[in-house]
């Protein structure tokens, strides 16, 4: 079943595809995070992506 140079195959245990989409879709929430932890910082529309970072982490994982 497992392919050495299939689409997802391992490196030293690690899968470098799925580590590429969570550097890409989780710090995209980080500003609104900031902001939640500490409502003193103004972020701007950037709290937005939190709010929906379910939503958005699908997207960018699926992609």
């Amino acid at each position: 079943m497992y392919r050495p140079h299939g689409r997802y195959r391992y490196t030293y245990g690690v899968n470098w595809r799925a580590a590429a989409a969570m550097l890409v879709s989780v710090p995209s929430t980080f500003p609104g995070l900031i902001h939640r932890i500490n409502p003193s910082v103004h972020i701007g529309t950037w709290t937005r992506p939190f709010d929906i970072a379910y939503l958005l982490g699908l997207s960018f994982l699926g992609v």
